[in-house]
């Protein structure tokens, strides 16, 4: 998420892997804006010469190339390092992250957008915990397989995962209820959610 935020906004530049929660049932309005957030952390790490892979279940829609104010412009011809992988399932994604060793020209930035959308049986939330530990196994060799001069050391890694309605937490009771949020295997914890009352949303750091 350093890529998103300014650097005097950051505590720690340790912290290589988020993930973002969203409420999947409370509009279609709130996907799109975890798209436009992840595309344009995508853009600003290609700005910076840097490889990104952006894996999700379905093709980016060409209205979610909103630019987001301070960051670097959407120059999308300028993406040479921004791969999108397209995958149609829990299977497929835990195939391709078990083959990544196998794989040349690392990724300086995995994103995997829709984490809920691989996953057929998702009543509980177990899956996140399982995949996300895939996930971040994954982070960790390509940073230790790779020197310090190569793209892949300090990969990044950002999830996204919708949560079905009963798990919302609102305004007033975040700091309370964040312990709640489904356990996960990644260092830092953001919750995306929509202000009903004011038609906006709001971004919490768990």
């Amino acid at each position: 998420m350093e890529y998103l935020f300014p650097e005097s906004t950051q505590c720690s530049s340790a912290v290589h892997s988020s993930i973002i929660f969203y409420n999947r049932g409370s509009s279609e309005s709130i996907s799109s804006i975890i798209t436009t957030i992840l595309l344009n952390i995508a853009n600003e790490v290609a700005a910076r010469q840097l490889r990104t892979v952006v894996i999700r279940k379905e093709a980016i829609l060409k209205y979610d190339f909103v630019h987001i104010h301070g960051c670097s412009r959407l120059v999308t011809s300028d993406w040479d390092n921004v791969h999108f992988v397209y995958l149609p399932s829990e299977d497929a994604l835990i195939n391709w992250f078990s083959r990544v060793h196998m794989g040349q020209g690392f990724a300086d930035l995995i994103i995997v957008e829709g984490l809920d959308q691989f996953v057929e049986n998702d009543n509980d939330s177990s899956y996140i915990i399982r995949l996300t530990h895939l996930l971040e196994d994954t982070r960790q060799f390509i940073h230790s397989f790779t020197k310090k001069t190569e793209h892949g050391h300090h990969c990044k890694l950002i999830v996204s995962a919708g949560l079905k309605d009963s798990c919302v937490i609102r305004k007033s009771g975040f700091t309370q209820f964040r312990d709640a949020l489904p356990a996960h295997a990644l260092i830092n914890t953001y919750l995306l959610q929509e202000d009903s009352g004011c038609n906006s949303f709001e971004f919490y750091s768990a």
